[in-house]
Parts: structure tokens; C-alpha cells; sequence
């Protein structure tokens, strides 16, 4: 049914608004009066004082403007009928609220203090220039300043305090890449206002970042990178909702947490970037009280410093703008607080001595701190907990000397390699292993030791092979892991090791083998395991391991052996995993993968994914497989006995089917089979294609949302494709979905009144028609009561043209007689019940139902034809 609407739009025009002459000659005054009220700051005095000497009727002189060509050059440009030194004077000056010269070489010279008189100032922009010179205080003045831009010139000095007073900027304060030196003033966290961008950065700035600019809370913008900025970021402008750009990178500020959540901190002290690096532990002598830790002289030397974990740890030289904090962590208490200097010195007592440096003070950022443990020179059981598995091991290999009286921990460094595979050995791995600083292989394989690994163990940048599998290890694997970058063999294998594979494995640039399985690990695989590109063995197997596998396995080109194997892991495998020219074995079996298998893996020389819900789209799926082997490396899954499964068919009267609602009855009820009856659930991540053989069209493409829906008329028949794999049988099924419906099956095609006489009164005419009846089935299985309507869709009209005025009429069983017109007029309602049949036969008597009524007078001979509209009503 349409509606026809007609749409009316009404314009109220107005008058445009009329201003007095009285009005245009009052607000120039207005401007003036405020501009010579504003007295409030600083700045303000001292141009009051310049204009008690420069009044704006003084004529103007070149060495008013330093003598600058650039900006004498300017002002005649934009005030063409003045001249300076004769006509042009400081008043003219007020009228100049631009001046953007940009990108010119010969622009040279400085930025003269005579800036001050043109106080109307709002955009000075003069970026990609020659100026040269320091940036005048006199800028300060300029309060109607909402827009400084003065980047990429020759400037030098310090950034003027004065410059705090602009506090009508608003857009931009850009002094990038200049020759500015000293620190930023605290004055410009004043600019409580500013919105926009501020710019500082490739400037050689020292000192910190003011802490007046936690006030700049609008600002939206904050370039840093590129200067000697150190000290802690402020921690409220990284929390500012207000700042959407921000890059401190290729500085030295401290993050004020581990790992910041916006911003570009690239080779800053955060996360993975720079970081604080000290000697772990420091001997002292029988006699030494102190404890002088920057001091490179002496033999108690720290060796403090700053590290560039991108690049293996190559020494950054410190700005000296740094300062330090140290925390005797015995005493729990600040020993030291303020710049490194060799003669920091800090006392020592008989027994523990621990100390945390915190870099600027920043506590909360790991990448900002050092531990040193100061002991005596003489190792005692304590250091290595009185693991006797350990200590015999050290006696068996330094047999002169004795832990407890005579062995020091320079003799410690004697011990490059620790073998021991006894079954007998049990405890656990002391924190004190990091005293072995020389090793180069620690293996304690197939042994009974417990506990967990010991972040310490992080500290032995010697070692190429750390062997702990098969013992009872617990807890998760440390993220110091990360700090062996000489480490080209990790087997952690067959212990109850949990948690997650530590992303810092990625740093581990050099391994060739990494050995992981029969462990409870669990968690995703980092990404960061891509970096291994020299990696051949990665054995992963028989974890808890899900998630997707990262694209990234991809750039492992070394790889020769994949055991992953017996986890969770899910989603399609990679198009570009086991690419690698020298793979020879994939395990995949035992997990939740789905989609089409990468031609790669197939031709492998052996590979293994049974249990898994991957496919191939091929008829013959395994004609597709050229590697050896029998089915069982790829039984349970599409490419054999796996087939999707699901209803055959169903009955709804729903016109929306929803085929993966449990609740709906239009639900598919996809699942698969392995064996032809017992019922295997599908993962829900898999790809789902729905054709309406009948159109050849798709209805749907997509996972398996219990809220996806498309619309159905009538009985339609459906391909469910999975994984787009059409050509694999496996792969598809074919479901009915049989549409119930309420249906007006059969109309007469004609109301015959006959042939009549013309009456001199008022006549109504039954219908000629015995026979004459309406057919509704209402197949539905939820049965509700309808109503048969009736409209006048065409009056009864004459072969002349004339028109019967309501002469169609309903007569009810009452006798009420209603005249038809183009309003649906209810003429027959049913109630059904539980045993209604399908179909509905209406008949009315001769005298009810539709008649034809006419008035005296008014037929003529001729004959008469109209059209009526039937339609049913559902009303559940």
C-alpha cells in the first residue's frame, strides 16, 4: 500500500537587520576603550611605558625596527602610502595584524625588539627563514597574539620567560628546529588557554619539562623530540584527553610509567627503548665503609649508565642534566637525591647492602632503575641459599678453594659452563646464580629441582645455552629472559611452567632453538617471536597455548622444525607460516584451527593437522597434497572424514531467518561430523556463506553471530558453504526453510449484477453469481485470527463516463448496509481454534455481502463496471 503525502514548506522571509549610522560610528571607540583599559600584567606596563615616549602620532624611524630590511620591507608592503622616517608613524603600526613571511632565504637579519610597537599583532609567522640572532623579551608585549610560528631558522640564545605573557595565544607556538639552548621557562605554563600545537623540538634544550605545564590541561599538541630534554614526563599530560599528538622521541625523558599509553617515546626511557643499566653486584673489601657509585676510578665502580636496548645494548652518553635518586633499600630510605657527580659517596654497613637508583626520580618506570647489591668479597652458602645441588658443583670445579672461607666471587668467574643431569639433584635455582657471571651454558637437565626461575638469571649476558627442561619447575618464565642476546639455545622444556611466552623472547636475536613444550604455558603467542630470524627448531607442543598464530612467524626464514602441536590455537593458519625455504616439519594437529590450508604446508615433507576444522576447496582434497605420508596426519578435519552438518529442513512463519539463533525456529543447527552421527561443535569463527539456490544469490556471508538475519518470502532453498570451500562437499549442505503463510488463494474475477431494468426508485441488486465465493488458507503454524477487507479501488462508471455515487455497498447479517470507498471496510473476520482447517471458504447470502445499491434516477442505459480491492489482515 502507498500513501501519497503532500509536503508543504512554508518560507518566512525576514527583513535583513538595519544598523544605524549612530551604531558603525560608536564601535571603533569600543575597541579603543578596551585596549587602553587592558593594565592588568606586566607586559602591559611596559608598553603603556613605550607609549609615553612612542606616541602614535611619532613618526616612525628604521632603527625603531633594528634597522631589519625584512620587516621595514613589510610594513611598506602592507601601509604602501607611508614612508618610514617621514610619514608613517607608530599609530600606523597598530593597524598591522599580520605579518607571515615564510619559506625565503632572503629573509636574514634577527627579530628586532622594536616587534613591541606593533601591538595589534595576532599572526606573526616567519618560519623557513635566515633570521638569525636570540628571540627579543620584547616579543612578550605583543598580548593580542594568538598565532607564533618563528621554526626552522638560525635563532639562538634562551627562550624568553616574557613569551609567558602571550596568554591570547591560542593556535600555535612553534620554535622547532632552531639553535635554542638552556632550558623551556616555567612561564609558559601560563598559556593556560592555548589549544593548539606547541613545538620545542630539534632544539638543543636541556633541564626538564616545567611542571607549570601540568596546567596546560587544553592543549592539544606537544613536540618534544629531538632536544636534551631529560627528567620525568609529565604524568598529567599523558593522561590529558586534550592532547591527541604527542613525540618525545630521540630524547632522554623518563616515561612516567612502563609503558605509555599514547605518544611517540621512541628511543626515550621507556618500554623497550632506552633503559638504566648497572653492575648487579659490586665487591667490596674488608675494609671499604663507602661506596662511591659514579665513580669510574674506583673498583667499586656501578658502572651506571644508559643503554639502547634497539641496539643490543650499545652505551648512550647520559645529558648532564640528569639527576639520580638512591634508595637504600635496607634503611628503606632516600640516601641520595640530585645530579650524578664521582663524588657521590654512600655509606656502607657490615651486612646487607642494596641500593635502587631511580633516574629523575621516576619510581613507577622499571626502564628508569638499577639494583646493586654490595657484599662482601667472600662467597657464603647464604648467596646461593644453601642449594647444596649448586655449591658442590662450584667446589667439584674450583677444588682449592671453599665457599664460606676462602672462595671469592672473583673465583667465581673461573666457571664458564655447569652440566648436570643427575636425577638426585633437587631444591631450587638460587637468585644468587647471577654471581656466575662468566657463564656460557647452564644445564640442570632431567633433575628434580621445583620453584621458579629466578629473574636474576636475566644477568648472565654470557650465555649461548640455558638447559632446564625435564625438571618440576614452576611459576612463569621471567621477562629478563630478554637480556640474553647471546643465547642461541633456550630449552625450558618438559617442566609445569604457566603464564604467557614473555615477549621479551623477541630479543633473543641469536636462537637457534627455542624449546618450550610440555609446559602448562598459556596466553597468545607475542608477536615479537618474528625477531628470532635465526631461529631453526621452535617447539612449542603439548601447552595451553591460543589465540591466533601472529603473521609475523613469517619472517622466520631459518626455520626447519614447528611443533605447535596440542594447544588452542585458533583462526586460519597464516598464508605466509611454513614459507621458509628450509621448514621441513609442521605439527598442528590437536587444535582449534578453521579455514582453507596454505598450499605451502601441504608440500611440506611431512606436516601434521588432524583434529583441526581447516579445508581445502577441492573436490578431491587430497589429490591437492604432494608430501608423503599417511591420513592420519590429516584425519578429523575437512580434507577426509569431517562434514558440516545441520538441519535438512524447517517450517516457520517468520518472514527474518536467523540461522544461528539456538532460539529461533529457523536455526541451522551448524555443527560437523567426524563419524556420521556423533555431533562435534564448529568454532564460531568460521566463515559462513548462505546462497539462495532459487535466486542463485547470497544471503549471507559471515560468522556464525546468533544476530545475523536476512529477510525470506515463500519456501527458498539454501547452500551453506563453509570456509569458502564450495568445491569441497564436505564443506557444504543444503537446507529448505518452507514458509507458512496466511493467503488469499482464491478471488472471483467478476461481481456480476446482471442485466437490469431502470427503476424508478431506489434498487439494490444481488449478485447473479450461485456459486460465487472467496478461498483463504492459513497454513501457519501459529494460527491467529484475520480479517477479509474491501476498498473501492474504481467506482462503478458508465460507457459515457457517468459515475454511481456509492453504489457498492456491504451488508452485513444484520441488514446494516455500508457504501465501499477507497478505506478498507472489514467485511469478514475469523477466529480460528485448534482444529480449524487449513482453508477458508467466505459466502454470503443473495442480500448480504457485496450488492450493487442505485438511486432512483440515476443509471442510465448503459452498462456499468467498478473494481474492488481485497485484502487480508493479519491480527495475531
Amino acid at each position: 500500500m502507498k500513501k501519497k503525502m503532500l509536503a508543504l514548506m512554508l518560507l518566512f522571509m525576514i527583513p535583513a537587520p538595519m544598523f544605524t549610522d549612530a551604531v558603525k560610528a560608536t564601535a571603533p571607540a569600543s575597541e579603543e576603550t578596551i585596549s587602553e583599559t587592558q593594565t592588568a600584567t606586566e607586559p602591559t606596563k611596559k608598553l603603556q611605558s613605550l607609549k609615553a615616549t612612542k606616541l602614535d602620532t611619532d613618526i616612525v624611524s628604521s632603527a625603531d625596527l633594528g634597522n631589519q630590511a625584512w620587516l621595514i620591507n613589510e610594513v611598506e608592503r602592507q601601509i604602501p602610502d607611508k614612508t618610514i622616517g617621514t610619514t608613517l608613524t607608530f599609530g600606523d603600526l597598530k593597524t598591522i595584524t599580520t605579518i607571515s613571511l615564510n619559506n625565503n632565504p632572503n629573509v636574514t637579519g634577527s627579530i628586532p625588539a622594536g616587534i613591541q610597537y606593533f601591538s595589534n599583532l595576532t599572526v606573526l609567522s616567519l618560519y623557513e627563514n635566515n633570521l638569525s640572532g636570540e628571540i627579543p623579551p620584547e616579543l612578550g608585549s605583543l598580548s593580542n597574539l594568538e598565532q607564533l610560528n618563528i621554526r626552522d631558522n638560525k635563532l639562538t640564545g634562551q627562550i624568553p620567560k616574557e613569551l609567558g605573557n602571550l596568554t591570547n595565544l591560542r593556535s600555535e607556538l612553534n620554535l622547532a628546529n632552531n639553535q635554542l639552548t638552556g632550558s623551556i621557562p616555567s612561564e609558559l605554563g601560563n598559556l593556560t588557554s592555548f589549544t593548539g600545537a606547541m613545538a620545542f623540538s630539534g632544539n638543543p634544550l636541556t633541564g626538564k619539562i616545567p611542571d607549570s605545564f601540568k596546567q596546560l590541561t587544553k592543549t592539544s599538541s606537544f613536540q618534544f623530540q629531538r632536544t636534551q630534554l631529560t627528567g620525568v614526563f609529565p604524568l598529567e599530560l599523558l593522561q590529558s584527553v586534550a592532547v591527541t599528538y604527542l613525540d618525545v622521541s630521540y630524547t632522554q625523558l623518563v616515561s612516567p610509567v612502563q609503558t605509555p599509553a599514547k605518544g611517540n617515546f621512541t628511543q626515550t626511557i621507556s618500554n623497550n627503548q632506552l633503559a638504566v643499566s648497572v653492575k648487579p653486584t659490586i665487591y667490596k673489601g674488608e675494609n671499604d665503609t663507602t661506596f662511591k657509585p659514579f665513580d669510574s676510578a674506583s673498583s667499586m665502580y656501578s658502572e651506571f649508565k644508559l643503554i639502547n636496548k634497539q641496539a643490543q645494548n650499545a652505551e648512550v652518553a647520559l645529558y648532564d642534566s640528569h639527576t639520580v635518586q638512591i634508595v637504600d633499600n635496607a634503611k628503606n630510605q632516600i640516601v641520595y637525591d640530585g645530579p650524578i657527580s664521582p663524588a657521590v659517596t654512600l655509606d656502607l654497613n657490615d651486612t646487607s647492602n642494596q641500593f635502587t637508583f631511580y633516574l629523575d626520580g621516576a619510581t613507577q618506570n622499571t626502564a628508569a632503575l638499577g639494583q646493586v647489591n654490595v657484599i662482601s668479597n667472600i662467597v657464603q652458602p647464604a648467596d646461593f641459599d644453601n642449594q647444596k645441588w649448586l655449591m658442590d658443583e662450584i667446589e667439584r670445579q674450583i677444588p682449592d678453594k671453599k665457599i664460606g672461607s676462602t672462595m671469592t666471587f672473583d673465583d667465581l668467574k673461573k666457571i664458564t659452563v655447569i652440566q648436570i643431569y643427575s636425577a638426585s639433584s633437587t631444591g631450587h635455582i638460587p637468585s644468587g646464580i647471577q654471581y656466575l657471571t662468566e657463564l656460557t651454558e647452564l644445564t640442570i637437565s632431567n633433575s628434580k629441582l621445583t620453584g621458579s626461575i629466578p629473574a636474576s638469571i636475566g644477568s648472565l649476558s654470557h650465555l649461548t645455552k640455558l638447559q632446564l627442561g625435564g625438571n618440576q619447575l614452576q611459576g612463569e618464565i621471567p621477562e629478563t629472559i630478554g637480556n640474553l642476546t647471546n643465547l642461541e639455545g633456550l630449552y625450558l622444556n618438559n617442566n609445569q611452567l604457566t603464564g604467557s611466552i614473555p615477549s621479551s623472547i623477541g630479543d633473543l636475536e641469536n636462537l637457534v632453538a627455542l624449546y618450550l613444550y610440555e609446559n602448562q604455558l598459556s596466553g597468545t603467542l607475542p608477536s615479537s617471536l618474528g625477531n628470532l630470524t635465526s631461529l631453526y627448531n621452535l617447539l612449542l607442543n603439548n601447552n595451553n597455548l591460543s589465540g591466533e598464530l601472529p603473521e609475523e612467524l613469517g619472517n622466520l626464514i631459518h626455520l626447519r622444525t614447528a611443533f605447535l602441536n596440542d594447544n588452542h590455537f585458533s583462526g586460519e593458519i597464516p598464508a605466509n607460516f611454513a614459507s621458509s625455504a628450509t621448514m621441513q616439519t609442521v605439527t598442528l594437529e590437536n587444535n582449534d584451527f578453521i579455514g582453507i590450508i596454505p598450499s605451502q604446508l601441504y608440500k611440506l615433507p611431512y606436516w601434521s593437522i588432524n583434529n583441526n576444522q581447516v579445508t581445502l576447496n577441492s573436490a578431491s582434497p587430497l589429490d591437492n597434497i604432494t608430501s608423503s605420508g599417511g591420513d592420519t596426519r590429516y584425519e578429523n578435519t575437512f580434507l577426509t572424514n569431517s562434514k558440516l552438518a545441520g538441519i535438512s529442513s524447517t517450517i516457520t512463519d517468520a518472514k527474518t531467518i536467523t540461522p544461528f539463533n539456538p532460539a529461533s525456529d529457523t536455526y541451522f543447527d551448524l555443527h560437523y561430523t567426524n563419524d556420521g552421527s556423533t555431533r562435534e561443535e564448529l568454532n564460531a569463527a568460521h566463515q559462513v556463506t548462505i546462497i539462495n539456490t532459487d535466486t542463485n544469490k547470497v544471503v549471507y556471508e559471515g560468522t556464525m553471530n546468533p544476530d545475523a538475519s536476512f529477510t525470506q518470502v515463500g519456501t527458498v532453498n539454501y547452500q551453506v558453504i563453509l570456509d569458502n570451500a564450495p568445491e569441497n562437499p564436505n564443506n557444504t549442505i543444503n537446507i529448505t526453510v518452507q514458509q507458512k503463510a496466511l493467503t488469499l488463494t482464491s478471488v472471483p474475477d467478476f461481481l456480476n449484477f446482471g442485466t437490469q431494468k431502470i427503476a424508478s426508485s431506489t434498487q439494490t441488486y444481488q449478485r447473479v453469481d450461485d456459486d460465487w465465493e472467496i478461498v483463504v488458507d492459513d497454513n501457519r503454524k501459529a494460527k491467529h485470527d484475520w480479517t477479509l477487507t474491501a476498498s473501492l479501488a474504481a467506482p462503478m462508471k458508465g460507457t459515457n463516463g457517468q459515475i454511481l455515487a456509492d453504489s457498492l455497498i456491504y451488508k452485513d447479517s444484520n441488514g446494516a448496509e455500508t457504501p465501499l470507498t477507497q478505506q478498507a471496510l472489514a467485511v469478514y473476520n475469523y477466529h480460528p481454534t485448534e482444529d480449524t482447517p487449513d482453508t477458508t471458504k467466505i459466502q454470503w447470502a443473495d442480500d448480504e455481502g457485496i450488492l450493487l445499491k442505485v438511486k432512483a434516477g440515476e443509471a442510465y442505459a448503459q452498462e456499468y463496471q467498478g473494481q474492488v480491492e481485497w485484502s487480508l489482515v493479519d491480527a495475531p
